[in-house]
């Protein structure tokens, strides 16, 4: 989802300010995205692809189980993708 959850996790408006922050700051060589989700919404999906294929250093999306749908959009646009173990599933849906 675009926005935060008022008890839950952050939306890709925060998480897409959180990679530029780190991608500005000297103190930081590299970003890992840890991502275990099946997906979601679209709406600041794209954006949030953007930033991540757009950023100056290295990303990496760390798949620790599901990697399908929008994560896997948002997955994509990074520098690798690295899965945890052999039964993770790195998945697209067929049309």
């Amino acid at each position: 989802m675009k926005e935060d959850m008022v008890c839950g996790p952050a939306g890709t408006a925060t998480l897409g300010r959180i990679i530029q922050q780190a991608d500005s700051n000297p103190n930081i060589s590299a970003i890992v995205l840890q991502i275990d989700s099946p997906g979601g919404t679209v709406d600041g999906t794209e954006a949030l692809s953007n930033i991540i294929r757009n950023t100056h250093k290295p990303v990496v999306a760390y798949v620790d189980g599901l990697m399908a749908s929008a994560a896997l959009w948002i997955g994509s646009a990074s520098n690798e993708i690295i899965a945890s173990t052999d039964t993770d599933e790195i998945a697209a849906a067929l049309v």
